[in-house]
């Protein structure tokens, strides 16, 4: 009797440690779950500079989820071992933090996830939903600028930016300005009056004209708020004088058209909205300073 009662209690120890074991691989396995789904969720908040739109029924369903199953260790907290519970503690705690703007935002690591995944996000997420999750980004998505030519002429124009994931750091732009003031000229002259027939008699009256169509490359300079960009393109300045019977004269060697160049800095001053402040230039010839503020949307 005592042997089978021995052998029991034997078969019993074995039969609750097995049991035991299979819950605790299923809470690694839960763990596992919650962990990738908190990971997500503070993935998309790390871009919401760029203002992603997601699926309402797949944020939905992932919120859903989340809560189901921090219910459910939450409340098995208490058979789990004690590097479970603590980790069970660190996932949640990190996702706290970051859902409450404490955690620095991993920019880089996150362009890397989101390039494996950023298809399942879909579309339809309105504005209140997206800050619920804090500050998202898109996959894809469109900076609008208004550039300004301030000095030596002034000009104005817009400028357009696209960036998509795939590029990770990189934008690239296309943009056009001008001043609208008619280049059309009867004839040239130089800076000095000559001209092919002598001198010119100025009416003391002048016109600027000024177009410049340009396209490049943005970099945005890692886990900053700064970005650099360069361009080229093509680009026209005139200086004409009126002389005394009121025709134009282009001052040839004070005017400049062709290839030209930009450079320049963009800093983020809000969440969506940007300063820019750059050079356009035809190198030796012409040079003037540039201004613009754009909208991320």
């Amino acid at each position: 009797m005592r042997r089978l009662a021995y052998l029991i209690a034997i078969i019993l120890t074995v039969l609750c440690s097995r049991q035991r074991l299979c819950a605790q691989n299923a809470y690694d396995a839960a763990l596992d779950k919650y962990e990738k789904i908190c990971n997500q969720c503070i993935d998309l908040r790390n871009f919401a500079a760029r203002g992603v739109q997601i699926s309402e029924e797949k944020l939905a369903s992932m919120l859903s989820q989340l809560k189901e199953l921090k219910e459910t260790l939450s409340a098995a907290e208490g058979q789990m071992t004690d590097e479970q519970k603590a980790r069970f503690q660190k996932i949640r705690k990190r996702y706290i933090n970051a859902m409450k703007g404490r955690e620095p935002l991993d920019i880089e690591g996150f362009n890397d996830s989101l390039g494996r995944g950023a298809e399942s996000l879909g579309t339809g997420l309105d504005l209140s939903q997206r800050e619920r999750l804090a500050y998202v980004p898109t996959a894809h998505s469109w900076t609008l600028y208004g550039d300004f030519g301030v000095y030596p002429v002034l000009s104005y124009g817009a400028r357009v930016n696209y960036w998509n994931y795939k590029l990770k750091y990189f934008s690239t732009y296309f943009k056009v300005r001008g001043n609208f003031v008619d280049s059309a000229t009867d004839y040239e002259c130089k800076s000095d009056g000559t001209t092919n027939y002598g001198y010119i008699w100025t009416a003391s009256k002048e016109r600027k004209s000024r177009f410049v169509a340009t396209g490049g490359l943005e970099y945005r300079i890692a886990k900053t708020s700064i970005s650099a960009y360069i361009g080229v393109g093509y680009g026209r300045y005139t200086l004409a004088w009126e002389d005394t019977n009121g025709a134009f004269a282009k001052v040839s060697d004070c005017s400049v058209s062709g290839v030209c160049a930009d450079f320049g800095v963009v800093v983020d001053v809000m969440r969506n909205m940007h300063l820019l402040v750059g050079v356009n230039t035809h190198f030796k010839t012409y040079s003037e300073l540039e201004l613009g503020v754009g909208y991320t949307f």
